[in-house]
């Protein structure tokens, strides 16, 4: 990587402690301040809530396991890769584990941790960490939470960047995960037909 134009990037420091404006279901908005390097203080809103991990789940025969799910963030029904957040005192490998299986009935042979993400380096300091699910079986033993339901979906790779292409996929977490499992080699990524 070469450097096109250098600056002098210093960290800033935070004064004082957050302002919790709201809290509630394990997220939040705090405003914090914040000194530049010249001494000026700034006021930013930040959120957060519980880390979670997203799982890039593959059958033993190559195919993908997705979820369709209305999300209220949106206000619509969405593809993407099975996801939750972490219990407290979970890990985030149990987390993709118990996930993958509450939510659409498969075990993974192998989990891999592959890369952790900020959800939005600006605004919040959570994090979702991104795991391959290899060699996964269906065991039928799935146990929705009271306020999901949840339709289980089996894709081929093609399918799959088929809905990417189409913007029928557009989670960004999915899309990362998608990143990682076809940088390490297991998920093909193909031309439109």
């Amino acid at each position: 990587m070469k450097t096109i134009i250098a600056a002098n990037i210093k960290p800033w420091s935070k004064v004082g402690v957050p302002e919790q404006l709201a809290k509630l279901f394990g997220a939040y908005l705090q405003k914090q301040v914040f000194r530049d390097p010249d001494g000026q203080e700034h006021d930013f809103s930040l959120f957060g809530g519980r880390n979670f991990a997203i799982v890039c789940a593959i059958t033993t025969e190559g195919k993908l396991i997705l979820v369709r799910q209305y999300k209220q963030g949106v206000h619509d029904i969405v593809i993407e890769f099975s996801a939750g957040t972490a219990e407290e005192g979970e890990n985030l490998e149990l987390t993709a584990t118990r996930e993958l299986e509450e939510e659409t009935g498969f075990r993974a042979g192998r989990m891999l941790k592959l890369h952790r993400h900020h959800i939005s380096t600006r605004k919040s300091p959570s994090f979702f960490r991104v795991f391959l699910a290899l060699d996964c079986s269906f065991t039928g033993k799935r146990r929705l939470d009271a306020d999901e339901t949840i339709e289980v979906l089996e894709a081929e790779p093609q399918e799959f960047w088929d809905l990417v292409r189409t913007g029928q996929i557009t989670e960004p977490s999915t899309l990362t995960a998608a990143l990682h499992a076809t940088l390490a080699g297991y998920l093909p990524i193909s031309r439109s037909r």
